[in-house]
């Protein structure tokens, strides 16, 4: 598996999160379940390359909600 950093981790996260989050509300405010059926399962893949990718370099462990500079179970430096 090839590595990412953290830091691009979280911002492709939040990036796509939000999108998905305004294209939902949006398709609920124009009755449209076509983008409904479209941003949910991209949310869902969101979450699922969230839970894969975003780990420590160091010590492997999956980071879980922690946004800071070093990791909560080894204390390394996460972003480089």
């Amino acid at each position: 598996m090839r590595y990412i950093p953290p830091k691009t981790v979280r911002r492709i996260y939040a990036a796509v999160l939000i999108v998905c989050t305004i294209v939902i509300l949006l398709s609920a405010a124009l009755r449209s379940a076509a983008m409904m059926y479209t941003a949910a399962p991209v949310m869902l893949a969101d979450l699922v390359f969230h839970f894969i990718w975003y780990r420590c370099p160091h010590c492997g462990r999956h980071l879980g909600r922690a946004w800071g500079a070093y990791c909560p179970y080894c204390g390394k430096e996460v972003d480089k």
